[in-house]
């Protein structure tokens, strides 16, 4: 179950990659452990479930150009 995660906001014109990397380093450094969930926009959804180790998810619930990343440990379980 998944209780807290980081809010990362990025509205340039990077790739998706390229707007996670500083997300992902950001999340280490706070939490001490990798994210392996990323929540996005759906309009954001891209055709791939991956990107970057992270498993891909939509979410309605976060603004464009929003990215809710967080540590899953049933879905590390898996």
């Amino acid at each position: 179950m998944i209780k807290i995660g980081l809010l990362w906001h990025d509205s340039s014109k990077r790739s998706i990659e390229e707007k996670l990397g500083p997300a992902i380093e950001r999340y280490e450094a706070r939490f001490g452990v990798r994210p392996n969930v990323c929540y996005l926009h759906p309009e954001t959804r891209l055709d791939v479930e991956e990107v970057a180790g992270l498993a891909l998810f939509s979410s309605c619930r976060l603004l464009l150009n929003h990215f809710w990343l967080a540590f899953d440990s049933e879905a590390e379980a898996a």
